[in-house]
C-alpha cells in the first residue's frame, strides 16, 4: 500500500479553541480545511469549499450544528451533508455531500487525517496530559519552514548553545555521547555526560551537578518527544507536533511536561514564558534557514551530531516519494560532539 504524509493524523486545533459555535480555519499539507463542531458537539472537518459556487465555509457561521456558507446561505450538518439551500425552499436534493475528513478528539486536541489510510497509524497519544502530579503547558506557533527542518531542529542539541545562548545551554566545549537508532520510523537518541550545561535554570533544575537522564525520540511523520529527568524524581517532558502547513510553513504544537514535586505548581507561568522565548528565537533562526534555502537551495554539510537529522530526514524523504519509512533499514550508531 501507498503510504505519504496524508496517510497520518494532525492536530487541527485545541479542543477548547472550538466551540459549539465557531469555525476555524486550518490548512494542512495544502488542503483547505474548515472545522466546527455538530449539534451532537462532535468535531467535523471538511474541505473549505462550498459546493454551490466555491464560497469559503470557514468564513460562514455555525448555528445549532449547521455550517452556513457565507455567499448564498447553503447550510451543511455535521456529517457534511447539505440540508438547506434558502433559493430552493424545502425542495434540497437529498445527494449533495461536502468532502469530509476522518477527525478523532484526544488529550485536548482534534485531529484530522486527508487520507484514509493504515489502522495501526493513530494520532500520538499524549502520556503525560492531566496525569496526576504533573503540570501542561501548551503553545502554538507558525515557522516559515518545511516540516523536516523544524523537526530536526527540535530534537538539535549543538544549536541550543548558541540560538539559545544562556537561557538553555551555553558553548562550554562539554563532551557528549550519543547513541543513535532508527527503527520502524522511528528515531530514537539517548544522551550521556549531561551535568551542568542547563542554562540560566541549571541551579534549580540540578544544582548539584548531578548527571542528567537525557532522551530525544522522533516518531513519524511528525512528533518529536523529547525527556530529561533530574534530581531523580524530577521530569521535565517536551513534546511538539509539527503540522505542515505547506512546503514552507508549519504549525508547531508544543506541550510542556513537568513533575517538579512540591515547586510543580509553581513553575507554570516561568515555564510557559521562558519555552515561549526559546521557540520566538527558534522561529526567528528557521525562519532566516528558508530564505536562504529559497535562494540558494538546501545543500548541508553534516557533522557527527547531524546523524540524529539524517535519520529522521530520510524518513520524511521517504513518505514524500509515497515509501514507507518502515523498510529503511535499522541503523544504529553511536556519535559525540561538544557543546
Amino acid at each position: 500500500m501507498t503510504i505519504n504524509l496524508k496517510n497520518f493524523w494532525y492536530i487541527i486545533a485545541e479542543s477548547h479553541e472550538l466551540s459549539k459555535d465557531s469555525v476555524i480555519s486550518r490548512q494542512v499539507c495544502d488542503e483547505w480545511l474548515v472545522c466546527y463542531r455538530s449539534v451532537e458537539g462532535k468535531a467535523t472537518v471538511m474541505r473549505d469549499r462550498c459546493l454551490h459556487r466555491c464560497g469559503r465555509l470557514s468564513e460562514g457561521t455555525v448555528t445549532k450544528g449547521l455550517l452556513k456558507c457565507p455567499y448564498h446561505g447553503w447550510a451543511y450538518d455535521g456529517q457534511g451533508k447539505v440540508v438547506a439551500i434558502p433559493s430552493m425552499g424545502d425542495a434540497v436534493p437529498d445527494n449533495l455531500k461536502a468532502h469530509t475528513y476522518s477527525t478523532i478528539e484526544q488529550d485536548g486536541y482534534i485531529y484530522v487525517r486527508l487520507i484514509v489510510g493504515l489502522d495501526e497509524i493513530q494520532p500520538f497519544a499524549m502520556e503525560y496530559y492531566q496525569k496526576s502530579g504533573w503540570k501542561n503547558v501548551r503553545l502554538q506557533n507558525i515557522f516559515q519552514n518545511n516540516l523536516s527542518n523544524c523537526v530536526e531542529n527540535f530534537i538539535d542539541i549543538p544549536h541550543t548553545a548558541f540560538v539559545h545562548k544562556g537561557i538553555f545551554r551555553s558553548s562550554k566545549n562539554e563532551l557528549i555521547a550519543a547513541k543513535v537508532l532508527r527503527s520502524n520510523g522511528q528515531v530514537h537518541v539517548t544522551y550521556s555526560n549531561e551535568k551542568q550545561n542547563l542554562g540560566s535554570f541549571n541551579w534549580f533544575l540540578n544544582p548539584r551537578g548531578h548527571l542528567v537522564t537525557h532522551t530525544d525520540s522522533f516518531f513519524m511523520p511528525n512528533v518529536t518527544f523529547v525527556s530529561y529527568s533530574l534530581q531523580s524524581k524530577w521530569q521535565f517532558v517536551i513534546t511538539s507536533q509539527s503540522v505542515p502547513i505547506s512546503s514552507d510553513q508549519t504549525r508547531v504544537y508544543t506541550e510542556l511536561s513537568f513533575r517538579f514535586g512540591m515547586l510543580t505548581p509553581l513553575a507554570t507561568w516561568i515555564v510557559k514564558r521562558q519555552a515561549q522565548k526559546v521557540i520566538d528565537q527558534d522561529i526567528k533562526i528557521l525562519n532566516q534557514q528558508m530564505s536562504v534555502i529559497k535562494k540558494y537551495g538546501d545543500h548541508f554539510y553534516n557533522t557527527p551530531s547531524d546523524k540524529i537529522h539524517t535519520f529522521v530526514s530520510e524518513i520524511i524523504q521517504s513518505l514524500q516519494d509515497n515509501k514507507d519509512p518502515r523498510l529503511l533499514p535499522d541503523h544504529e550508531q553511536e556519535v559525540t560532539f561538544r557543546v
